[in-house]
């Protein structure tokens, strides 16, 4: 019986620390690497990666490769804001004696786990001529369909923020399934750029995207 209450207490601790993960990856990635103003002091250059994506997920004329890749100021504020909320859960929540080492030590791993998830599979969304679509395992299909929905989203439903921990955009209802810019284009076709437009335009044609993209009606 005791047994079964530390299994149990150990799996909701883990759920708990995923979940939270999961928040700290939509909150750095919606509120920070999609900030105007932390783009235009290059904090971070997330906003001209978005620029340079293509309607097919692919990278237009001389793209950045830097920003294929999760940047260290990004890193190191993903540590400290995972170590803070780890400590509270493991601390204050669950009652756990752990010393500020481990869970330095179990931040950081996270972070870098993190980091290196997302260099690998942020590549392969975007690279499609170096590594074709129809070799990828399940994991990295389910991951590229969720941020290609975050990518060709436009508008207020832009969502899909998290990219390697899912579940806060559920939690948020910022999931998306499908590709909804019907509202978006009726309202800002003659200002957008012509690879949106491209976009638009296919929505409106019904035309079938690459890699099992898909439009919602």
């Amino acid at each position: 019986m005791v047994i079964n209450k530390k299994l149990t207490t150990f799996i909701l601790l883990t759920c708990l620390l995923y979940i939270s993960t999961s928040i700290g990856e939509y909150v750095i990635h919606k509120y920070m690497m999609h900030n105007y103003n932390l783009n235009k002091s290059s904090i971070t250059n997330h906003i001209r990666h978005h620029d340079d994506v293509n309607y097919d997920m692919t990278l237009s004329k001389k793209h950045q490769n830097e920003d294929l890749y999760f940047d260290l100021i990004s890193t190191i504020v993903l540590f400290a804001l995972i170590y803070v909320i780890y400590y509270i859960i493991i601390k204050s929540v669950f009652g756990y004696n752990k010393s500020y080492i481990f869970i330095i030590i179990l931040s950081a791993f996270v972070a870098l786990l993190y980091k290196v998830a997302w260099d690998h599979l942020h590549y392969r969304f975007h690279m499609f001529h170096k590594i074709p679509y129809n070799t990828w395992n399940k994991y990295e299909k389910i991951t590229f369909h969720n941020h290609a929905y975050h990518h060709l989203q436009k508008g207020i439903k832009k969502g899909n923020y998290c990219i390697i921990f899912l579940g806060a955009d559920h939690l948020f209802k910022s999931f998306n399934t499908c590709i909804d810019n019907r509202e978006f284009c009726k309202k800002n076709y003659h200002k957008v750029s012509k690879n949106i437009k491209t976009l638009c335009d296919y929505e409106k044609q019904k035309k079938q995207l690459p890699n099992e993209i898909k439009f919602c009606n």
